[in-house]
C-alpha cells in the first residue's frame, strides 16, 4: 500500500510539474519579446484600440501593390523603416521620420499618423548645396563610367568635406573629401520604381548589349564625325528595343533611335535631348 501511496505521489509532483513548465513557457520572456516588437517601435497611444502585440511584421516587398503605389505617389522621400499585418488584418507601415500610414486589408488608405514611433530616424548629415560645376572630375568621370544611364541632380558637402551627389531618378553617390568613391545610397523612391519593375513592369530599355563599333549604322558613325570630330568612340552597345549608345573618350554618351537618328547627348554634368 504504501508504495502506491509513492507511486501516485511521484505520478502527481510531475504532473505539477509538466503543468508549470506549461504555464512558464506561456510567460517566457522570449515569447513575451516576439509580441512586443511591434510595441517596442511604436507608441501604442497612437494605435488606441488596436492590439499592436498581436501585429506580425512583414517585408516592404510583401505589401499589396496598391500600398506601395499609394507610398510612392504620396512620401517618396521617406524610407520605410517597418510594415506590419495588424490585428484586423490591415497593413501598417512605419516610415522614415515617424510617420505610419495605415491601410485596410484590402490595401486602401485608412490614416497617416504623424510620430507614431518611440524612436527617431537616424539624422542626416548637415549637407550645403554646391554647384554641380565644381565637382572634381574624379567624381564626373566616376559618374561617367559607372552610371552613364544617369544625370546629376545636384550635388552637397558635409561638415568633413564629404561629396553627396543625388542623380536624377536615381541614387545619392557619396564620396570623400579626395573625390573617392564610398557609398551608394538608394532613395525609397527609386527603390521603389526599381521594385514595381521587378513586379512586372517593362524595363527591357535599360538592358544593352555590347557591339562591334562596325555595326553601328552610317547615320550614327556620319553624326559623330559631323558633330563630335575631336572625339574618338570607345564602345557602343544596343537596348532590346533597338536604340543605341556611343561612348565617346570626352566622357560623352550619345543615344540614337533604332533608324539612327539622334536622340540625346549624357555627361556627367547634364543632358541635351535631339
Amino acid at each position: 500500500m504504501r508504495n502506491l501511496k509513492n507511486l501516485l505521489l511521484m505520478l502527481l509532483l510531475a504532473f505539477v510539474a509538466v503543468f508549470t513548465s506549461c504555464e512558464n513557457e506561456d510567460n517566457d520572456p522570449v515569447f513575451e519579446e516576439e509580441l512586443a516588437i511591434a510595441a517596442g517601435i511604436v507608441d501604442t497611444t497612437a494605435f488606441a484600440g488596436s492590439d499592436v502585440s498581436a501585429w506580425t511584421e512583414i517585408d516592404e516587398a510583401d505589401l499589396p501593390d496598391n500600398v506601395l503605389d499609394y507610398l510612392e505617389q504620396n512620401y517618396t522621400d521617406l524610407n520605410v523603416r517597418h510594415a506590419w499585418v495588424d490585428d484586423s488584418g490591415g497593413y501598417v507601415v512605419l516610415l522614415q521620420g515617424k510617420t505610419a500610414v495605415r491601410f485596410d486589408n484590402l490595401g486602401v488608405f485608412v490614416e497617416a499618423i504623424d510620430k507614431a514611433a518611440k524612436k527617431r530616424a537616424k539624422d542626416r548629415p548637415e549637407l550645403t548645396e554646391i554647384d554641380t560645376a565644381s565637382l572634381s572630375t574624379s567624381i564626373t568621370d566616376y559618374i561617367v563610367d559607372n552610371y552613364s544611364d544617369y544625370t546629376i541632380q545636384k550635388a552637397s558637402t558635409d561638415e568633413n568635406g564629404a561629396f553627396y551627389v543625388k542623380l536624377v531618378d536615381g541614387p545619392t553617390l557619396i564620396f570623400d573629401s579626395e573625390g573617392n568613391f564610398t557609398e551608394e545610397r538608394e532613395s525609397e523612391g527609386h527603390r521603389r520604381r526599381r521594385n514595381k519593375g521587378k513586379r512586372g513592369k517593362s524595363r527591357t530599355s535599360d538592358q544593352w548589349t555590347a557591339i562591334d563599333l562596325e555595326s553601328l549604322p552610317d547615320s550614327v558613325t556620319d553624326y559623330i564625325a559631323t558633330n563630335y570630330t575631336d572625339a574618338a568612340v570607345e564602345k557602343a552597345a544596343v537596348a532590346a528595343d533597338g536604340n543605341f549608345k556611343v561612348w565617346l573618350d570626352s566622357q560623352v554618351v550619345l543615344m540614337f533611335k533604332e533608324d539612327g537618328s539622334f536622340l540625346s547627348e549624357k555627361t556627367a554634368k547634364g543632358s541635351t535631348e535631339g
